[in-house]
């Protein structure tokens, strides 16, 4: 985006900022919302050589699928004019296996087919963790481009480096090295999609609810209306050998009705439903974690249809050993077809020095800013609801924002950072000695809207504003999952919030929801 150099809309800027500061109707978070010799001419510089890519090779070719691009292409395509047309136009999401073509390719193919002749900007794929040993949390590479017979796939540097910022992203090829579960989506998107698409590829290890919320809360800002996600997952592995034997009679049979069973939990649109599935019958399902991650990304309203189902067990009519295939599709509203609400990582950088610098100033002379950047970007122009929140080693030490646009971003965030240093009422105002101290967390938010019931609210992903009568609150997004609360836990919290009784809200009471894009200084 442009920047702006308009010095008197800037000091306008400033004036409502001041004014904003003082609006008595702004939300404070509670405590529990815890919502970095002589010169000499220089000599003309000569070009610089290209850089030399780093690549992530095939791992697989030749054993998981061939190793020869035609025979691999060709390959594909059998599989693609062999898959049903199921009617859907263009999915926003899919789950494909990943065996090797000779088992689960005509599985996948049902998937991919949806995507013959589509264009994406980008297609995020997030994969178990099948050959690194234990990882908590997710893991993206540090290479340019993955490769197949196929050629090369480049990746999405900006959209890793966002991911980055996460504490629960690591950079480290160690765990995609040897990884198949991405590569072998490789070749079908290769094939299928129109020339491009750049990769964002992502190892996802051991999540609980909190942590596949926080992990979606990062994808969030970085997924558009251009975008695919693809969840690469096997489900039910039956046998001795994988240490799962939950019924020896009538396994075919038995274990359709166990992969139906996770089928319905993800068509719930519910991470909760499916973590619960989950833990109720032991179900061996290796992408359960990157599914968790999808759930928790999903914008309500979603349709999730069965593509193709098939077991390993039918395909050597052997079921001592088994593993089972789906083909699942996401459509519906869509990812938002702009992420306008949302800042990259260098706008994320520029807010955050606009509010350390209004820190700074207001608490050392009691003055704000005479000027920012002249280089901010153009989004700050734009309208936006913003709060702020200051964290001194850790532990909250001042919270105020706004549900609704009052003022520009950059308005907002001065005006914001005011409040939550001097006119928190549940602090004394944030003094010098304390600044080295204090880190800043920017939530902006987009604007609220209705739903109909509390089951609508997805924990992780919305912000909740509840309302009863004349009292009222707010919790954002990152409160429930950082307490570890339930959807019940939380909106019993937001009711006790607004001066009610805990189960207020389960009559009587009105629902908004928000998302909001978090992002802070890192603590030391």
């Amino acid at each position: 985006m442009p920047c702006r150099d308009t010095m008197d809309a800037r000091a306008a800027c400033f004036a409502f900022a001041a004014a904003l500061c003082l609006q008595p109707a702004l939300l404070g978070c509670s405590r529990a919302e815890e919502p970095s010799a002589a010169p000499q001419e220089p000599a003309p510089a000569a070009p610089a050589p290209p850089a030399e890519l780093k690549v992530r090779p095939a791992a697989l070719a030749g054993s998981w699928y061939p190793a020869d691009a035609g025979e691999l292409r060709r390959s594909i395509r059998r599989f693609l004019d062999a898959a049903e047309d199921s009617g859907v136009a263009r999915p926003m999401a899919l789950i494909a296996p990943h065996a090797g073509h000779r088992y689960s390719g005509a599985t996948a193919g049902f998937a991919y087919r949806l995507l013959r002749g589509q264009a994406f900007r980008r297609v995020f794929v997030l994969a178990p963790n099948h050959r690194a040993g234990f990882l908590k949390g997710a893991a993206v590479p540090q290479v340019d481009v993955f490769e197949t017979p196929l050629g090369r796939v480049p990746l999405d540097a900006e959209a890793l480096a966002a991911l980055r910022e996460s504490p629960l992203v690591v950079a480290n090829d160690r765990f995609h090295q040897q990884e198949h579960a991405i590569e072998i989506q490789l070749p079908f998107l290769q094939e299928a999609l129109a020339p491009g698409f750049q990769l964002v590829p992502i190892v996802v290890g051991e999540v609980d609810l909190a942590a596949a919320q926080a992990l979606a809360a990062a994808l969030r800002p970085l997924v558009c209306a251009e975008d695919l996600v693809i969840v690469s997952s096997d489900f039910t592995h039956y046998g001795a050998s994988y240490g799962y034997l939950p019924f020896r009679e009538d396994v075919e049979k038995q274990l359709e009705t166990l992969d139906m069973g996770a089928f319905e939990a993800l068509r719930s649109g519910s991470a909760e439903e499916l973590a619960r599935y989950r833990d109720t019958t032991g179900i061996t399902m290796c992408g359960i974690h990157p599914a968790l991650v999808l759930l928790s990304l999903l914008p309500a309203g979603v349709e999730c249809r069965l593509l193709r189902y098939d077991t390993s067990g039918r395909l050597t009519s052997d079921f001592s050993m088994s593993v089972s295939y789906l083909a699942i599709s996401f459509s519906g509203p869509g990812w938002p077809a702009a992420q306008q609400e949302f800042l990259g990582p260098v706008q994320q950088e520029q807010a955050l020095g606009l509010a350390r610098r209004t820190l700074e100033s207001v608490v050392r002379t009691g003055e704000f800013p005479q000027a920012a950047d002249a280089g901010l970007d153009a989004l700050f122009d734009l309208e936006r609801a913003v709060f702020v929140t200051l964290k001194k080693h850790g532990e909250l030490r001042g919270c105020i924002g706004n549900t609704r646009p009052i003022g520009t971003l950059e308005q907002s965030i001065i005006a914001r950072t005011v409040s939550a240093a001097q006119h928190d009422p549940r602090f004394p105002p944030v003094t010098e000695e304390e600044l080295p101290a204090i880190t800043i967390e920017i939530s902006v938010l987009t604007l609220p809207r209705a739903v109909s019931s509390a089951d609508e609210i997805v924990i992780g992903r919305d912000g909740v504003i509840l309302t009863k009568g004349p009292r009222s609150a707010v919790f954002l997004p990152q409160v429930a999952p950082e307490q570890g609360w339930s959807r019940e836990e939380m909106l019993d919290q937001l009711s006790r919030k607004a001066g009610l009784a805990a189960g207020a809200w389960r009559e009587g009471a009105r629902f908004e929801v928000f998302q909001a894009q978090v992002f802070g200084e890192a603590r030391d």
